[in-house]
């Protein structure tokens, strides 16, 4: 029994210094692994806090973005408008300037007093080009002139 103790008895003396250097090989792996496992996820969590920071400042600029953006339509669709109203206004002095033109009779008038039929027409042109410029002309302060006061009342000669 000595010898089957001693032969046996180193055997399971050695496996159990092996199986205790296992158990503390995998405690200290364990350990190792999750230190490492605790840094690699306490820097995705920063990763993280940093990205949601850049992601709220992100959605920060585009909030004022659309703001400025919503204002400058705004302004925008106010100055179409006033834009429209000003064409409507030109048309209007168009439509003022085409009857002034169909209202001279020219070819007859030529014929009988070429001085009056000049003097005519470039008083009726010069009247015409004065209510183009003061429908068209845009002051240093951007606002439109008053419309030129009647062609009567400026000009003496010209054709109501």
């Amino acid at each position: 029994m000595n010898i089957f103790t001693s032969l046996f008895g180193g055997l399971f003396g050695s496996v159990q210094s092996t199986v205790t250097t296992i158990l503390v090989t995998l405690v200290l792996a364990m350990g190792i692994g999750g230190y490492f496992y605790y840094q690699i996820n306490e820097h995705n969590i920063q990763t993280l806090t940093q990205n949601n920071a850049l992601l709220k400042n992100s959605i920060t600029v585009q909030n004022q973005t659309i703001a400025t953006l919503q204002a400058q339509q705004q302004a925008q669709a106010q100055m179409i408008t006033d834009l429209q109203n000003i064409l409507q206004q030109v048309q209007q002095a168009e439509q003022v300037a085409l009857a002034k033109i169909q209202k001279l009779n020219v070819a007859g008038l030529a014929h009988t007093d070429t001085k009056a039929a000049t003097a005519l027409v470039n008083n009726a042109s010069n009247s015409i080009l004065t209510d183009i410029h003061n429908t068209t002309v845009v002051q240093p302060n951007g606002a439109h002139p008053d419309p030129a006061p009647p062609a009567s009342e400026a000009q003496p000669n010209a054709i109501q």
